[in-house]
């Protein structure tokens, strides 16, 4: 009994510190105090954006990031995904780099059907790896954007550039005719005419783009797959075999 009064008087105490020093603008010694509060309570996710913003007024960017983070984390458990996404668009204010934020964020987008806000994110999660030079990484985001399965070429060019810079050229020529398929799709014919002599220079026995530069494309008619079909089927291979060269 005597230890849970003692529990009670000391929260009391740090509220009424808490209160006091931001009143003053005393940011840092705010911060120590509503952290001792979080420790109390680490479920409360009020008190935990309250100390995120906290730090922020005392110039302690990761201590509040890291804040943010654990609230996110937080919001998505109990299912509220739009203040996860909040936070998430919060964080990525603060700090664009943060591409694991980002990643997330997409993550979020993807599972609740919003195809083409995944797709935003991972394209911007894409060019900071991309830039960074981090390319097993960038692979992967490539490989979430080809799984979005939109008729879109980008992610596929972009694969087939990363293998054919690391000079594994087959794999190269298979992204270049998914590629060309999807320009296909677009009735793009100037493209596709293009990819699929991107796709021959990479593999020149390539018979499916030597058909597909005669307007006679193979891919639709293997294993009787649909075109998005065969080439998930094909690419999701590929990806497991482009990590295990990095």
């Amino acid at each position: 009994m005597g230890s849970l009064k003692f529990s009670l008087f000391s929260e009391d105490t740090i509220n009424k510190l808490l209160k006091q020093y931001i009143e003053n603008g005393q940011w840092s010694k705010a911060q120590e105090q509503c952290a001792k509060l979080v420790n109390l309570h680490p479920e409360d996710v009020t008190l935990r954006l309250k100390l995120a913003d906290i730090c922020l007024k005392s110039n302690k960017k990761e201590d509040a990031l890291k804040q943010y983070q654990i609230v996110t984390e937080n919001y998505i458990h109990l299912g509220n995904l739009p203040r996860a996404i909040t936070i998430l668009r919060t964080l990525l204010t603060l700090d664009p780099s943060l591409c694991h934020v980002r990643v997330r964020l997409a993550e979020i987008y993807e599972g609740t059907g919003e195809i083409m806000e995944a797709w935003g994110q991972y394209s911007l999660a894409f060019k900071y790896l991309e830039d960074n030079k981090m390319i097993p990484q960038a692979i992967g985001i490539l490989d979430r954007m080809v799984k979005l399965k939109l008729i879109e070429s980008t992610p596929l060019i972009k694969m087939a550039e990363l293998l054919a810079s690391k000079e594994l050229t087959a794999q190269a020529a298979t992204f270049f005719l998914g590629a060309a398929e999807c320009y296909l799709e677009q009735q793009n014919l100037e493209k596709v005419k293009e990819t699929y002599q991107r796709a021959l220079i990479m593999d020149p026995g390539s018979r499916e783009a030597r058909l597909g530069l005669e307007g006679k494309s193979s891919m639709n008619l293997k294993q009787n797959r649909p075109v998005s079909e065969y080439r998930q089927y094909k690419f999701d291979g590929l990806v497991k075999s482009c990590h295990s060269h990095d």
